[in-house]
């Protein structure tokens, strides 16, 4: 069985923050029961100096309807700043013996100030949402890209963030900079967008960035938040991996001049 077991973080008050553990597990790894239902247990704490600061159990099912459909789900905790070790466990229900063991330190560090920007998220295609439910933010509907892979047919990247308590900060616009580049390479920008922003208390950012051109490998995908003079607030960085056959053979028909060859 393969099971995903990311989380990320997002602050948004002054005292505490609000965690969100993410779950993805393929369901074609699963064992299905004589119902033809697949089913695992998911079990987490979130751990503090040997105390047990937020945590839940339960079942995920999917029906013999929507049988080897993955399974995802996401929890959600308030907690103060500090460190904390996240220790989850996944057990197939049909097959007891196997169990896949989780463990993540997390470090939340105490909202300053003056702004804070949250992890960068990567979603799957969002919608505009007017629902409740716990997948939506800022009538967004934010479901997470599993693996933080981009296919040969995924040509865009959509990036959620929020930065927070700006306008304690700032009484005119100031910038946000998307940027990407190779992992092994940090420094060298192959891609850059700009936002123009006002500022506020609370600002969410959604962006789309086109990635047709980039070429197969691991890069690192950063925010940054500048003011008009430069000068950098706060910044937030993800990594993910692309696959693009197309653009690595168009690459090799290019001189180091980007000219191409005759």
């Amino acid at each position: 069985m393969y099971k995903l077991l990311p989380f990320e973080f997002y602050n948004i008050c002054t005292s505490h923050h609000t965690i969100e553990v993410f779950f993805y597990i393929l369901g074609n790894s699963v064992a299905s029961g004589p119902d033809q239902t697949s089913s695992v247990q998911v079990k987490y704490m979130l751990m503090q100096d040997g105390v047990v600061a937020a945590g839940d159990k339960y079942n995920l099912i999917v029906s013999k309807e929507a049988v080897k459909s993955d399974f995802m789900d996401m929890r959600r905790h308030y907690l103060p700043a500090g460190t904390y070790t996240l220790v989850a466990e996944v057990k197939d229900n049909n097959n007891l013996s196997d169990v896949v063991i989780y463990r993540k330190d997390i470090i939340i560090e105490k909202i300053g100030l003056v702004q804070s920007l949250s992890d960068l998220q990567l979603l799957n295609s969002p919608v505009a949402s007017d629902s409740e439910d716990k997948w939506t933010k800022h009538h967004l509907r934010c479901i997470p890209i599993p693996f933080k892979y981009y296919s040969p047919a995924k040509d865009q990247i959509h990036v959620y963030s929020e930065l927070y308590k700006v306008d304690r900060l700032l009484n005119e616009d100031f910038y946000l900079k998307y940027t990407i580049a190779a992992v092994t390479s940090p420094e060298n920008e192959l891609l850059a967008t700009y936002d123009r922003i006002s500022p506020s208390a609370l600002i969410p950012s959604l962006e789309h960035i086109d990635i047709s051109r980039l070429t197969s490998g691991q890069f690192v995908l950063k925010l940054g938040a500048y003011s008009k003079d430069h000068v950098l607030l706060a910044e937030s960085e993800v990594n993910f991996t692309r696959s693009n056959p197309a653009a690595d053979q168009e690459r090799r028909w290019l001189r180091p001049d980007r000219s191409r060859w005759l």
